[in-house]
């Protein structure tokens, strides 16, 4: 993962839509900062899917390799990516809120 984009808490909020926007464009994170301590990191949809399927695989390895038997591999995969199909629709799907907000306005 490239090394993140840093911008203060004040920054990111006057700014919002700009950063949503380079998330789309560019692979780095961004982390937001508030009196100079970091209070949280940002990224696109893409690198969190990528993040959690990364260390869901991490953990499985991690139990195989401690000798623990009762992790079913194939199983776990299979849900694995029931969880990964189930996520991936969630993110893909078009926002209903503006349909709402435009039937408000009139």
């Amino acid at each position: 993962m490239p090394l993140p984009e840093s911008t203060n808490l004040t920054d990111f909020r006057a700014h919002l839509a700009a950063h949503l926007r380079r998330l789309q464009t560019s692979p780095r994170p961004i982390m937001v900062t508030q009196r100079g301590r970091v209070r949280g990191v940002v990224m696109s949809p893409k690198q969190y899917e990528e993040l959690a399927e990364a260390m869901a695989l991490q953990q499985l390895m991690q139990s195989l390799d401690e000798g623990d038997r009762s992790v079913d591999a194939i199983e776990f995969l299979s849900g694995l990516k029931r969880r990964y199909e189930t996520m991936s629709s969630r993110l893909s799907r078009p926002a209903k809120t503006s349909a709402r907000k435009k039937s408000r306005r009139s």
